[in-house]
């Protein structure tokens, strides 16, 4: 899950952070900030930004990690 908007620097460097590692079951689903959280499913519901920068959680058997907003800390945790 990634939460920013598309133009940002920040979500561009975190987009190209997970495009550049081959995950074939992966899901992405992009969250714009300004979304309502009621109209997002149950699990998409609670993520936001961190201090205005785009933020990235990744999620695994039902438990998502604590957000990120570096691209070499979401690689990490991707791998």
């Amino acid at each position: 899950v990634v939460v920013g908007r598309e133009e940002e620097p920040t979500m561009l460097r975190l987009l190209d952070a997970i495009n550049a590692l081959y995950l074939p079951n992966k899901t992405l689903q992009l969250i714009s900030p300004d979304e309502p959280s009621e109209k997002l499913p149950a699990p998409l519901q609670g993520k936001g930004q961190i201090d205005g920068n785009a933020t990235a959680y990744v999620c695994h058997n039902y438990t998502c990690s604590a957000p990120v907003t570096e691209p070499g800390k979401l690689e990490e945790l991707l791998k």
